[in-house]
């Protein structure tokens, strides 16, 4: 009876200390069987263990390697759910480069751990990989990648030269035929007298805002602004009397409500822009004109 009740005691002893350990394994792997010479490869080993405590292991001590070198060590630890369980695990991963032709061989690791107060190893089996010559890669030299960007070159070299002669040239005819007395102010006249015959063949609605953009291009040149903030600004910087700045804001006035308010303009308001920037036009013109009189008698 007393022998029964120890054998029961010890079985219960046993399987609760099973019940406080995990099983630790250890496997080693390589990323490939086969390589080449100009390649590198790399072998893993993995240690786990169920649950998620943590456990102190010493770094894998290694038997050695042959035809192979280490060139770089990675250490990486993690878990992963598999059936239910938590499966912790460390990883350890060697660079190699193969030194030659041949079998390359990573030798066994052994890894020193404790469990319950006693010392444990485990030990990888060795590893190998074939090592195979190098594929040459026979590069076939072929004309066209010459040829090809030659002639592109030589033909986009030739279209510049001839854009930027031909450029030239016509630039410096031009400057020989234009007027030297050409302005702004003649420019801005002929579009107006083109617009005035309706030479394009513009909608009233077009001409109108034509003749107010030619107007106020005018004015803005008149003044020496870039920006204007506002049509009063505008025409307070104008040096015409008091009538005809009045004249240049009512039209300004009714512009916006053409522009903005989607009124369509009447050939009587239209005719009352083409007069009064006729007029200013006129006026500017012959200032100029006699200005350069008065330079030419003296």
């Amino acid at each position: 009876m007393k022998f029964k009740n120890f054998i029961l005691f010890s079985l219960i002893f046993l399987i609760s200390v099973r019940g406080y350990s995990s099983v630790v394994s250890l496997k080693a792997s390589v990323s490939s069987p086969k390589i080449t010479e100009d390649e590198t490869f790399s072998a893993e080993l993995i240690i786990s263990w169920e649950g998620e405590e943590y456990r102190d292991f010493e770094s894998p001590v290694l038997s050695g390697t042959k035809n192979c070198s280490i060139i770089s060590t990675t250490v990486e630890n993690g878990r992963i759910q598999t059936n239910g369980k938590t499966v912790s695990f460390r990883k350890y991963i060697y660079g190699l480069k193969p030194e030659s032709v041949g079998m390359a061989w990573f030798g066994t690791a052994a890894v020193r751990y404790k469990e319950q107060g006693k010392e444990r190893i485990l030990v990888s089996p060795d590893l190998t990989v074939e090592v195979l010559p190098a594929v040459k890669k026979q590069v076939k030299f072929n004309f066209l990648y010459v040829l090809v960007p030659l002639i592109l070159f030589v033909v986009c070299g030739g279209i510049i030269f001839i854009v930027y002669y031909y450029r030239k040239k016509f630039l410096v005819k031009k400057k020989e035929e234009e007027d030297p007395d050409k302005t702004s102010l003649h420019i801005r006249w002929e579009k107006f007298v083109s617009l005035k015959k309706n030479e394009d063949n513009l909608s009233l609605q077009q001409r109108y805002e034509e003749c107010l953009n030619i107007l106020k291009e005018h004015l803005k040149e008149k003044t020496g602004l870039k920006v204007v903030s506002s049509d009063y600004s505008l025409v307070e910087r104008l040096s015409f009397d008091d009538s005809t700045k009045k004249e240049i804001l009512d039209v300004f006035e009714q512009a916006v409500s053409v522009r903005y308010a989607g009124k369509t303009v009447s050939e009587k308001e239209f005719i009352s822009l083409l007069n009064l920037t006729e007029k200013i036009l006129m006026d500017n013109y012959m200032e100029v004109k006699n200005g350069q009189r008065d330079q030419n008698h003296k």
